[in-house]
């Protein structure tokens, strides 16, 4: 019996309305039904083609002839080019330059973003991804390519698993180890170019090192003469470690971190030992004999680590953990997220003054996105923060700490939330940070659910979950230490359906608000692309030891110490006139808010250090009747301005749609702006507070 050949065939969208042929063939393709088909015009290669022969159809063309061609069917307009079916060959007419074909349509365009982890089919099979493939016509396939191809196709569910015409290839791992079949995941991880050329690079980037190294010091290690073994040969490359790095283990087990190097082999030989690592174990059965586990095995790799660990600790600096908020901003960049760099320093500065931070602002601007994006970059492991949606019925703090069963009291209830486990493995861990992000916080009255915690942020106390004299069987402790290693965050939106926070909340919080002005909005339409929330995943997690020992500074500011203290009078002594001055408690946390903003970043002024300060520590609490504010707002905003009184704040400012708060003459320009926005309120509502809707 003749062996099967494989060909592709390469289609292009007509200039014209040239019949409807290409157009029922779309029509068919998307039914993903097998289904009968004439090529035309094919001019070469048809000699070689028979009947029985694999084809693999791949279509482009260029966007005019798609917009001309599909005019009454806009739908197809914007098909991607790439491979689109594929089938067997029913017939070939070389006379008149036909193939016939039994084709079904492929659940997904396969363009050459989806092969990149698979060179011999971009080497032979070549499917374009935007114009028109080279030249139009038939080309031979290498047929283990084509089987692998096939295989793919399957293992992926591209391919429809009712397409029963290759179900007697037997063609599995015939192009090991390039064949591997994880197109779900690339899907799921939105791999492109640009991502493939960084995670194959073989510079030397900062953010890099220790990874580069390590594959580097292994490779060179394993191709010594006592260390190889032909059965690996080809396998123990830099393009295969780093896949299965970024696939298989999330890029975790060629990361040393400086500070502890036995630690890290300990926890890689875990995370490589992992049982319950259901990809890797399916992959490796997909392969060779389980080469790629024997690779990363005792005899091999974890061998290679334990001696390199042990003779070059000296070559991992300590300067590779020290936290450095640069990295976090490029890496927000990177990923496509847009944000101002100093709400990102105002946002982390505050973390580290004090563990409670509260993200308020309009709905949509991105609260929530960034907390989340800085745990996870900054956690080494999803057991080190919490993100929990507050309910509307949450009455006690029974949805956070759990309760006593009063019917069994040696059993204690856990919460399904999570937040206990989080506060019990931050009190044994405090070396690591831990986070607490609670979405739309104010869902609920949070001094019903919250109160515990309020109290023991200051007093420091424990926090009592039952009755000492009993002994639960699930290592719940009859009193709970909030650590200082646990940050709390909560997002807040304003409407009907939420609750005001009370002075004792925010007295115990540093505020930010998030706004978005016309710039930023056209900045972000201009450059907007999908998130890779991925690609940041634990990208900061060897600073978290260096974030902890930073969080401990609760030093205060030195620095221009008579401009600061000058500055807090004059916005006592106004508040106080509505009840709204702050204790001795509010005062330390500013000089010390100040003190880590000049330690993120030493470029900020010191007017605009003390800025932030009001507008976090002052202003929040402040909110009341127009006959109560009034005064006290033109006042603050007074005390804004370089030279009040040249000024008509109500006329020149407040009222003056087009005035630049960034303008020479403002010395505060975030706490004015804020000013003025309440100013208005108060004026149209006859009521205003720092939160808004």
């Amino acid at each position: 019996m003749r062996e099967k050949k494989c060909f592709y065939v390469k289609l292009s969208c007509p200039s014209s309305d040239d019949g409807d042929k290409f157009l029922l063939l779309f029509q068919n393709i998307i039914k993903y039904q097998e289904f009968e088909s004439d090529l035309d015009n094919i001019p070469n290669n048809l000699e070689k083609a028979n009947d029985g022969d694999i084809i693999f159809v791949q279509i482009g063309g260029d966007f005019a002839n798609k917009r001309k061609y599909f005019k009454s069917y806009p739908s197809f307009i914007n098909y991607e080019n790439g491979l689109q079916c594929v089938g067997e060959i029913i017939k070939v007419n070389q006379n008149e330059k036909v193939v016939s074909v039994k084709l079904i349509g492929l659940k997904k365009v396969i363009t050459k973003e989806d092969l990149y982890f698979f060179p011999q089919f971009i080497n032979n099979l070549g499917p374009s991804t935007k114009g028109t493939p080279n030249q139009a016509g038939l080309y031979e396939l290498d047929r283990k390519t084509g089987f692998s191809l096939i295989e793919y196709l399957y293992e992926t569910k591209v391919l429809d698993s009712k397409f029963t015409l290759f179900e007697k290839l037997e063609v599995r791992n015939e192009l090991f180890p390039n064949a591997l079949f994880e197109f779900e995941k690339f899907s799921e991880k939105n791999l492109n170019k640009k991502l493939f050329q960084n995670l194959l690079s073989s510079g030397n980037p900062e953010e890099n090192f220790s990874e580069n190294i390590i594959i580097k010091e292994f490779i060179d290690w394993f191709n010594r003469t006592e260390n190889f073994k032909e059965s690996y040969k080809g396998i123990v490359n830099k393009e295969n470690l780093k896949f299965w790095n970024e696939i298989y283990f999330k890029n975790e087990i060629f990361k040393i971190r400086s500070e502890d190097a036995d630690l890290s082999f300990d926890r890689i030989k875990k995370i490589i030992n992992n049982n319950d690592n259901n990809d890797w174990n399916e992959f490796n059965l997909s392969c060779s004999k389980g080469a790629p586990k024997a690779v990363l095995g005792e005899k091999n790799y974890l061998k290679f680590l334990k001696e390199y660990l042990k003779n070059n600790s000296h070559k991992f600096s300590s300067k590779l953990s020290e936290f450095d908020i640069k990295e976090f901003v490029f890496t927000l960049k990177e990923v496509g997220f847009i944000y101002e760099s100093q709400i990102i320093t105002r946002f982390i500065a505050s973390l580290l003054t004090k563990p409670f931070v509260i993200l308020t602002g309009l709905s949509g601007s991105g609260k929530t996105k960034l907390a989340q994006a800085f745990v996870e970059w900054i956690c080494q492991d999803e057991e080190q923060y919490c993100i929990i949606p507050v309910g509307a019925d949450w009455t006690n703090r029974e949805p956070l700490l759990g309760y006593p069963n009063a019917l069994e009291p040696d059993k204690y209830v856990k919460p399904d939330s999570g937040v206990l486990d989080l506060i019990i493995r931050a009190n044994s861990s405090p070396e690591l940070p831990h986070f607490l992000i609670l979405d739309e916080m104010n869902l609920s009255h949070v001094e019903r659910y919250f109160a515990d915690f309020l109290s023991v942020m200051e007093s420091k106390k424990e926090i009592p979950l039952y009755d000492d004299k009993y002994k639960v069987e699930n290592g719940v402790p009859s009193k709970l230490k909030l650590p200082e290693n646990l940050f709390i965050i909560g997002t807040v939106n304003i409407d009907e359906t939420t609750n005001m926070f009370s002075p004792k909340v925010l007295d115990r919080a540093n505020t930010i608000e998030f706004r978005v002005d016309d710039t930023e909005m056209e900045y972000f339409l201009k450059n907007i692309k999908k998130i890779n929330m991925e690609a940041l995943k634990r990208q900061g997690a060897s600073m978290g030891r260096s974030f902890i020992q930073l969080s401990e500074n609760k030093s205060f500011t030195t620095e221009d110490l008579s401009s600061i203290n000058d500055t807090l009078l004059l916005f006592f002594k106004e508040l106080s006139k509505t009840g709204a001055e702050f204790g001795y408690r509010s005062a330390s946390e500013i000089l010390q808010l100040i003190n880590q903003l000049s330690i993120l970043d030493d470029n900020l002024r010191i007017e605009e250090k003390i800025d932030i300060a009001i507008m976090q520590k002052l202003l929040p609490k402040l909110h009341g009747s127009r006959g109560k504010l009034h005064d006290t707002l033109v006042t603050l905003g007074l005390f804004c301005l370089k030279e009040k009184e040249k000024v008509k704040i109500e006329n020149d400012i407040f009222n003056n749609h087009d005035f630049n708060f960034n303008s020479t003459s403002v010395r505060y320009p975030l706490s004015l702006e804020k000013i003025a926005r309440m100013y208005k309120g108060a004026i149209v509502n006859g009521f205003t507070s720092f939160a808004e809707a």
